[in-house]
């Protein structure tokens, strides 16, 4: 195209373009190559926002078609051209990011994306900057600078996604800190139960068995890309909690089926406290609450990437709407679209700084806060899968409502124990005094069976 026209600077810009995206495409394969492979909820929640974008622009193209309808012929020549280039800009950040985002940790990726991100917003603000005097309706011009702005937050939750983007190492890490943070959390109903309490004896037993087992997994997944001594010290780990696990499910077992004498009682509760203990250590120098944030944000990338890819798809199938529908399903993609950008950003704070209480906080009211709008935008679009009449359409509108209902679901969850990660620290220090008691008790009882009052080494809380 450029050979058949060298003097255009659209040809000019589609060749600097390529140019760009084959470095970016570059970039990515060397990423691959040295295996900096990103997480499933980073990659997602960055694909999908780049999808948000595109469905921003779409908005601001038609919005700036409508103001220049009726402008001068220099206003609608200007606007040919930047919002050819508009158009030009967003494609390279769809194209950029598909190129990228299985790599996103990368720190070169990053910056291609941010790039891609930047010439965007220039390219947006040259459109208003060109055709701002030749737009004479004050409410048009209201309109173009409020889909300009849609695009702005678009961008900076893109941008924002790639600075909370982790490696695949780092998300079996939050996965073996959620399943550890869940088998404490069934520890400590399995040390409440009362005795004979069948049902709770079994619940708690299947929940530590089955996050035992997720935690084992992950635990793997860690220990292949650790150093040889934290490769040994978890394959330690995952012995003791194998074989803990195995002993309490035994005596659980006996226990649930009626015969819970004080003796096996005593026995389910020692074993339950060894589960406990061989899950924390399993983390190394990882808290409970540092477990229950890293849960947190990672659910909170995925919710995000369902709300964003439903943003998406809900624009796409307001255009072809009726009115009602259509301004029901703007005004609930809008409000979920600002609420989930808030959100990344709060994702990104806690990601950078996972030790500051503030960014803690933030994060803890941005899912409260993100939870309701996002949940109100799969209700409308549920509402609108009646009156679509694509069959396409309606499919992708309810299984993407459905994804984010499910999503919100688990982010929900996952906040609930954030909140309650203090309380299981405090259960995490009475697993160790009851552990303490227990020795205690074994050498009193040693002592008096022997008349020996003398402490063993090994026999009591201080070794």
């Amino acid at each position: 195209e450029l050979a058949d026209n060298p003097n255009s600077a659209e040809a000019r810009m589609k060749l600097a373009q390529a140019a760009a995206l084959l470095q970016a495409a570059t970039a990515a394969l060397n990423a691959q190559c040295v295996g900096n492979k990103a997480d499933d909820p980073s990659r997602d929640l960055l694909l999908e926002t780049a999808k948000a974008v595109a469905a921003a622009t779409r908005d601001f193209l038609d919005t700036s078609d409508v103001a220049v309808a009726h402008a001068d012929p220099n206003t609608k020549e200007k606007h040919r051209a930047c919002a050819f280039r508009v158009d030009m800009k967003q494609a390279s950040v769809a194209d950029t990011v598909t190129a990228v985002a299985p790599v996103i940790a990368d720190p070169h990726c990053k910056k291609y994306v941010a790039g891609s991100a930047q010439a965007l917003t220039q390219a947006c603000n040259a459109l208003i900057g060109g055709i701002g005097d030749g737009v004479k309706d004050p409410k048009q011009r209201n309109e173009l600078a409020k889909t300009a702005k849609a695009i702005n937050e678009a961008l900076q939750q893109l941008v924002n996604s790639t600075a909370c983007a982790g490696t695949a190492a780092e998300a079996e890490r939050e996965k073996m800190a959620a399943a550890a943070f869940e088998i404490q959390d069934a520890v400590a109903k399995l040390l409440s139960a009362e005795r004979g309490d069948q049902k709770q004896i079994v619940s708690a037993s299947k929940a530590i068995q089955n996050a035992s087992r997720t935690l084992i997994d992950a635990a793997k997944g860690v220990a292949k890309a650790a150093e040889p001594q934290e490769k040994n010290r978890l394959l330690n780990c995952m012995t003791d909690l194998t074989n803990a696990v195995r002993g309490m499910l035994q005596t659980a077992s006996a226990a649930a089926s009626g015969d819970m004498d004080e003796e096996t009682a005593k026995r389910l509760r020692d074993e339950a406290t060894s589960v406990g203990e061989a899950a924390r250590r399993i983390l190394g120098d990882m808290t409970t609450k540092q477990a229950a944030m890293a849960a947190l944000r990672s659910a909170s990338k995925a919710a995000a990437a369902s709300a964003s890819a439903l943003v998406a798809e809900s624009k796409g199938v307001a255009r072809k709407a009726d009115p009602e529908t259509k301004a029901d399903l703007g005004r609930a993609a809008e409000d979920a679209a600002h609420a989930v950008a808030d959100l990344v950003k709060s994702v990104k704070d806690s990601w950078v700084a996972p030790d500051n209480p503030a960014a803690e906080k933030a994060l803890l009211e941005s899912v409260q806060a993100a939870s309701k709008p996002a949940a109100g935008l799969a209700s409308s679009a549920r509402a609108a899968v009646p009156k679509v009449a694509d069959m396409k359409d309606k499919t992708s509108l309810n299984a993407s409502a459905t994804n984010l209902t499910n999503a919100l679901n688990r982010m929900m969850a996952a906040l609930k124990a954030a909140k309650e990660a203090d309380g299981h620290m405090e259960v995490d220090e009475a697993l160790q005094a009851y552990a303490a008691c227990a020795a205690d008790m074994d050498f009193a009882i040693a002592s008096s069976e022997n008349g020996q009052f003398e402490p063993i080494p090994g026999q009591t809380r201080d070794g």
